[in-house]
């Protein structure tokens, strides 16, 4: 007996991981048809052509699928909270890129055949999502007319799934050109950030933390909403993916080869109770610097900014998940 299909707006990155979505694409679509949905495919042309697809479509369809890095969802996500909330869809995620950081944290299989699985069979499962403000002054107008120092325009509002950071090593990931991450996967990360140590230095900040006042130097800052980033698993205990609350690390400066080293083991070994580290669960975050700072928001470039305003929303988007292994 004929049933109806259900509408599905497939997009795909091409370019992703070594092109296995392009190898797969004749199993995903037999599976998603058989799974009951009529499938539109778009495959992406550009940056930032996934945020125009979905902002622009979503509401026409009863679920929006995306295939490939962390970077291609970041576009989803930010074109889905583009939607009036009425009209926004559940999320499906394939993830093919180099690290899928968020498929790691949401328990996605990185075997394509079976997170298709878990789209079809799975449930829409509301997640937090933070939001990064770029606050204007006059101070930090000039990026209004220059852009940002590499050349990328930026929105005054954007969204991350998993992680805002700054510092070192924090800009390899959107730093790295795209044939690097395909021919040799996260080491490519690894080198590129290494031959650029030197070019690192430390930033003075002015930080808000729901009412708590933090100044000082620091050489790294994480806001992170995850269980893996940079393709580390996090040893923290109390991870929550839908409290409505942020884990603030800052890293603090080392000036010395001894605090290099002492930095090194303990991004390494996730020491928190490190004297180099300050470690709060927060809702609202505002971080201020007298010179632009060059932020990373789920791998890809987010701004150089003077001030910015981070908070979490919670249960933002549905995603599609399997409840048999999403640990909520």
């Amino acid at each position: 007996m004929y049933k109806k299909p259900k509408r599905m707006l497939f997009i795909y990155n091409t370019n992703a991981g070594q092109g296995l979505v392009r190898q797969n694409l004749p199993m995903i679509l037999d599976l998603f048809t058989k799974g009951g949905y009529l499938v539109t495919c778009y495959p992406t042309q550009e940056r930032g052509d996934t945020t125009d697809m979905i902002r622009l479509n979503a509401s026409r369809f009863d679920l929006v699928t995306v295939a490939g890095g962390d970077g291609t969802l970041h576009e989803a996500i930010n074109g889905m909270l583009a939607v009036p909330v009425e009209d926004r869809t559940p999320l499906g995620y394939i993830p093919a890129g180099s690290t899928n950081d968020f498929a790691a944290s949401h328990d996605i299989s990185k075997n394509m055949q079976e997170s298709v699985k878990q789209i079809i069979e799975g449930q829409a499962v509301p997640y937090d999502i933070g939001r990064f403000d770029i606050i204007h002054s006059a101070e930090d107008a000039w990026n209004l007319q220059s852009g940002t120092e590499i050349g990328r325009k930026v929105p005054d509002i954007q969204y991350f799934s998993y992680v805002a950071a700054f510092g070192t090593f924090t800009d390899v990931s959107y730093d790295t050109p795209q044939d690097l991450k395909n021919r040799i996967g996260y080491a490519a990360y690894l080198l590129n950030g290494m031959g650029r140590l030197s070019e690192y230095r430390p930033h003075h900040l002015k930080v808000e933390a729901d009412g708590e006042l933090i100044e000082g130097d620091f050489q790294v800052g994480l806001i992170l909403n995850t269980r893996q980033v940079g393709g580390f698993q996090l040893r923290m205990k109390d991870i929550s993916l839908h409290d409505g609350l942020a884990e603030m690390i800052l890293i603090k400066t080392s000036n010395t080869p001894f605090d290099m080293m002492a930095l090194a083991s303990t991004v390494m070994t996730q020491d928190l109770t490190s004297d180099l580290v300050i470690s709060r669960k927060v809702h609202r975050i505002t971080i201020q610097t007298v010179e632009p700072l060059a932020w990373t928001l789920d791998g890809e470039y987010g701004g150089a900014i003077n001030t910015v305003a981070i908070k979490t929303e919670r249960n933002a988007l549905n995603f599609m998940v399997d409840l048999k292994s999403d640990g909520r």
